[in-house]
């Protein structure tokens, strides 16, 4: 009872925290509506492969899906590098509730068996954008490290509930409707994820941005005065004209540079 309650309570600090946090709460809603879509939309396309065709058509189009989604990921995972992280979720989000949209449509259509594969495949390899982009968004959206902690907390708990709910949701789902009305109702909630990360909150960047400015003036100013000790051609113009050339003032700080100057 005593663990029972300790669960509950992180729970509840876990909540507490990424609720405080807008931006987060969006994200980590949007990522619970992604995980739910994919594994009910992996099963239903099982689901109808094994009535269509048995065993067989069901490993086929397991591989069908598996292999463009392997072979895609490594370039999924990179794009929130070289994009803005919040657009690339966005139009993962964006591909993947249409690619499922247009599965629904041949389902419900009775288009040719192939043509679902296809479309279901392009699915499952849009999916693959969601989580690098997911990861590499969190940390630009936590204000402090507590906040990034739950965040992870709470997408590891959106995961691992999802294995579960998500079959079950689509059983639900492929009793009332077939796999037609799974992956209509998926795509409707990966639209409402892309809803919900369209204009994710970010900490504010003022008070950061100050000392950024300060230390790139200061490290130019650093460079100017080393770049007009360095520089020969002041105390060679000097002498020829016959002024004594300046030497740089010892720093008092510096013993060692102090007793260098007073040998001079």
């Amino acid at each position: 009872m005593r663990a029972v309650r300790s669960y509950l309570l992180r729970l509840a600090g876990v909540v507490r925290t990424v609720s405080g946090n807008p931006g987060l709460l969006r994200a980590e809603l949007a990522f619970v509506g992604f995980n739910m879509a994919e594994w009910a939309t992996w099963v239903s396309i099982l689901a109808f492969a094994y009535q269509v065709g048995g065993a067989p058509a069901t490993g086929l189009v397991a591989v069908v899906q598996l292999v463009p989604a392997a072979l895609v990921a490594p370039l999924a995972s990179i794009a929130g590098d070289r994009y803005r992280r919040e657009r690339v979720l966005l139009g993962g989000y964006v591909v993947q509730a249409a690619s499922m949209a247009a599965t629904a449509a041949a389902l419900l259509a009775g288009a040719p068996v192939p043509l679902v594969y296809g479309l279901a495949a392009l699915a499952a390899t849009a999916i693959t954008i969601t989580r690098p982009a997911q990861g590499a968004l969190l940390p630009t959206l936590a204000r402090t490290p507590d906040e990034l902690t739950a965040a992870n907390v709470a997408s590891s708990w959106t995961e691992s509930v999802s294995v579960l709910g998500g079959p079950a949701l689509a059983a639900l789902l492929l009793r009332a409707g077939g796999p037609g009305a799974v992956f209509a109702v998926m795509a409707g909630l990966l639209a409402c994820s892309g809803l919900l990360v369209r204009g994710p909150d970010r900490p504010r960047a003022g008070r950061r941005g100050r000392p950024r400015r300060a230390g790139r003036a200061a490290g130019r100013g650093g460079r100017d005065r080393l770049r007009r000790v360095q520089d020969p051609r002041p105390r060679a113009a000097a002498t020829a004209l016959g002024r004594p050339a300046q030497r740089p003032v010892p720093d008092d700080r510096d013993p060692g540079r102090a007793a260098g100057g007073a040998g001079l």
